[in-house]
């Protein structure tokens, strides 16, 4: 299916970087060693800040004529920035030193485009690599979200989000529907009140608490910085806040909070604090981002930050503020008057992780994911386990996987053509690719490999 002008430009990672750099190579690109470099920088670091990479690349494909035009191969230039028609500013605009310098400026000025200020701390480190991030209109920061919508604002030209889906179409003849695609739609940004940390959560099977800020005139930004700034008299601290557009983690995932209301739960619970500023209904968008906030702790989404790690979080144990002895009866109030328990909520999230689930057994192989899911958490990666042979289709060079108890792969290594592995788990990466990890505890490529015979 083709990019479409009505994609988000904060939405699912879609297509590969070999599919990019295959057809960059075909159209004679200019500095190819640096659209390498470009490529692989839009993959790495695009979804971590929630943009679809296929967005990026197709736009920077757009913008350079397919990384041939004077810009791209005399500065690096990705994206047309400080191009803006005036001669004496064309000449005067910047240089990149790297392809992947270029691929985080333009990522960083999207953002802004798409999501505005404050810009997501993954970014940060990279800011002032975007020369134009401080030009951008107030009206236009964070209000373009959409291709389509970048239109007489990026370019001058009215049909600019068109003209990107029909350059994508060459770059990547078959993406799938954004609106299918998505693994965990929800804009999260991890925002981490450094000062508000605390002791290590005490038991391994943590609890998520889930409450409501009961103001309307709050949203998760705002609940942020009420945190940020010291909670008020309580000196309240929870993990995150969500409302009708984003997520904001505010502690990292093993360190104890202050909104349970008692020692216990804020000792083995993280809390989430809910922004109702819609009407009341059953199934707002708040309520349908709650549920999919919940779905990425379980499942160790990588873009959260799990602190030092060794916390399990599971469907089982979720509970409602007032679920804690002398907690506030009345919280989540707006949750309980619609619903009356949690089980609803917890319908929705199980219908999220069931959904990722099964995209995970599609991308594997033949097979499906054996029953049961035993499942084991490792560095916030949520690993299926399969304990079975694979052959390699290819010859195939191991990545190193950070498993304290594994050996990483020498920088050298490779695995033949035909060699029979035996394979632990299967995780989906960062890059929504499937991943096996090996014996020896090596992470290789699932598309690389087929059933043992």
């Amino acid at each position: 299916m083709p990019m479409l002008p009505v994609d988000a430009i904060h939405g699912s990672s879609r297509g590969s970087p070999a599919e990019a750099i295959t057809f960059a190579r075909s159209v004679d690109a200019k500095r190819l060693d640096q659209v390498e470099r470009y490529v692989t920088e839009a993959y790495a670091l695009a979804p971590r800040a929630g943009l679809d990479p296929a967005i990026v690349i197709a736009q920077g494909a757009l913008e350079t004529d397919n990384w041939r035009d004077r810009w791209w191969s005399e500065r690096l230039n990705p994206a047309g920035l400080g191009i803006t028609g005036d001669p004496d500013q064309n000449e005067r605009s910047r240089s990149w030193d790297s392809g992947a310098d270029a691929a985080r400026a333009q990522i960083v000025h999207l953002s802004l485009y798409a999501r505005g200020k404050p810009l997501n701390p993954l970014l940060e480190p990279h800011a002032h690599l975007d020369p134009r991030r401080d030009a951008i209109a107030a009206d236009v920061l964070g209000q373009r979200r959409t291709l389509e919508s970048l239109g007489g604002s990026w370019a001058s030209v009215a049909d600019y989000g068109q003209r990107i889906c029909n350059r994508s179409r060459s770059v990547f003849p078959d993406l799938p529907d954004q609106r299918q695609e998505s693994s965990m739609p929800l804009d999260i940004e991890v925002n981490i009140a450094e000062d508000r940390i605390g002791a290590r959560l005490r038991d391994r099977e943590a609890w998520i608490t889930v409450h409501e800020n009961g103001n309307p005139d709050s949203g998760a930004r705002q609940e942020r910085e009420f945190v940020f700034n010291g909670g008020g008299a309580k000196k309240v601290a929870y993990h995150f806040a969500v409302d009708q557009h984003r997520a904001v983690q505010i502690l990292p995932l093993d360190s104890r909070g202050k909104h349970a209301g008692n020692d216990e739960g804020n000792a083995t619970s993280i809390g989430i604090e809910t922004c109702q500023v819609e009407p009341d209904t059953a199934n707002n968008q708040t309520q349908k981002n709650l549920r999919a906030l919940l779905a990425a702790i379980i499942a160790h989404d990588e873009r959260l930050d799990f602190g030092r790690g060794g916390y399990d979080f599971s469907r089982e144990r979720v509970r409602f503020h007032r679920d804690w002895p002398g907690a506030n009866p009345n919280c989540p109030e707006r949750m309980l008057a619609a619903w009356g328990n949690i089980d609803p909520l917890m319908n929705g999230v199980k219908a999220a992780l069931d959904a990722a689930l099964d995209a995970v057994s599609n991308l594997l192989l033949p097979q499906p994911v054996p029953e049961p899911h035993e499942t084991k958490v490792l560095n916030g990666k949520v690993l299926w386990k399969l304990d079975d042979d694979v052959r390699a289709t290819t010859n195939v060079r191991p990545k190193q996987w950070a498993d304290p108890g594994s050996r990483n792969a020498p920088e050298d290594a490779v695995i033949p053509e035909g060699q029979m592995v035996h394979v632990r788990y299967l995780v989906v990466g960062a890059d929504q690719q499937p991943w096996l990890i090996t014996d020896p505890g090596w992470r290789v490529p699932a598309k690389a490999f087929v059933p043992g015979a």
